[in-house]
């Protein structure tokens, strides 16, 4: 017999509460932290006497961990207490973020950003398991919505924060990511350890349907942030622009995200999946082929 779920939800039904408000900020960080390097790829570069392909593994070696561990997270955190474990993992991210800071060559960074990478597989699955426990389950749907606007907006906001922090000095990007860390550490969700939780089989997940759809939703990541990070190279490399400009274009990519979500969700729901996916990546195929055609400025070209 399921037991009831028992929540600590308004009775006026807001989703956006002091209580939950930690969620979404958790939900922010995750976006923010991986993408905040994209602005300052030169000044890594210089700081560390490195090739853009080098520095790039700052990026792909946060992506990979990542990957690979949100297969498991979810489990972990239930197993020893979801409580336990977000504290733990923002603990960490900080931490991680304080290396990033006192890196002394490029290894030490990319190793600290692979650390990252790995908190960053457990903030998502156990924060919204926690946003289950105090949401009404009427609720939860526009809560979830609510978290995945933060997300947007931590994408958006991070290589437009990063490019600004860059203009004075890079490392300050990584003591806003440790601020952050550090204080949400302080509010992780509730949970106690299910050391008798298992992960569920596997085996259903291996269908000729469910790998297109993971393949979709690679594409999907990987379309829009492979993007960003080649828009930024060619802003800063070959425009010559500096690293707040190029933050601020980047920024208008993720606030039109932001903008026209609600408008393909309707669009998803009228015209169906099919429809919907063949028009939007024909959309964006057309106009991301534009990028580089752009004028050669006074950058380095590396």
């Amino acid at each position: 017999m399921a037991i009831p779920r028992e929540t600590s939800a308004p009775p006026d039904g807001r989703v956006l509460t002091w209580e939950t408000l930690p969620f979404y900020l958790g939900g922010f960080l995750g976006p923010f932290g991986t993408l905040v390097v994209i602005a300052i790829y030169p000044e890594l570069r210089e700081s560390f006497d490195a090739t853009s392909g080098q520095v790039n593994w700052s990026f792909s070696g946060y992506f990979i961990p990542m990957a690979v561990l949100l297969l498991v997270s979810g489990t972990i955190g239930e197993r020893f207490g979801r409580r336990r474990v977000t504290r733990i993992t923002f603990l960490s991210y900080g931490a991680a973020s304080l290396l990033c800071i006192v890196a002394p060559t490029l290894g030490w960074f990319i190793g600290a950003r692979v650390l990252q990478g790995v908190c960053n597989a457990f903030i998502t699955p156990l924060l919204i398991a926690g946003l289950t426990e105090v949401t009404a389950p009427a609720r939860l749907g526009l809560a979830i919505g609510v978290y995945s606007s933060f997300q947007a907006a931590g994408g958006a906001l991070a290589p437009f924060v990063g490019g600004l922090l860059a203009a004075i000095d890079w490392r300050l990007v990584f003591v806003l990511v440790a601020a952050v860390a550090f204080v949400l550490s302080m509010r992780p969700p509730s949970g106690e350890p299910r050391p008798a939780a298992a992960a569920p089989p596997i085996k259903p997940l291996l269908t000729g349907r469910m790998s297109l759809l993971w393949v979709a939703s690679f594409s999907a990541a990987a379309g829009p942030i492979g993007i960003g990070v080649v828009v930024g190279l060619f802003l800063r490399d070959e425009l010559g622009i500096g690293s707040a400009t190029a933050g601020g274009v980047l920024l208008l990519g993720g606030i039109s995200a932001m903008l026209l979500g609600p408008t393909w969700g309707r669009l998803l729901d009228s015209w169906g999946p099919v429809k919907a996916c063949a028009v939007s990546t024909r959309g964006a195929g057309a106009q991301s082929a534009p990028l580089g055609r752009g004028t050669r400025g006074s950058g380095t070209g590396h």
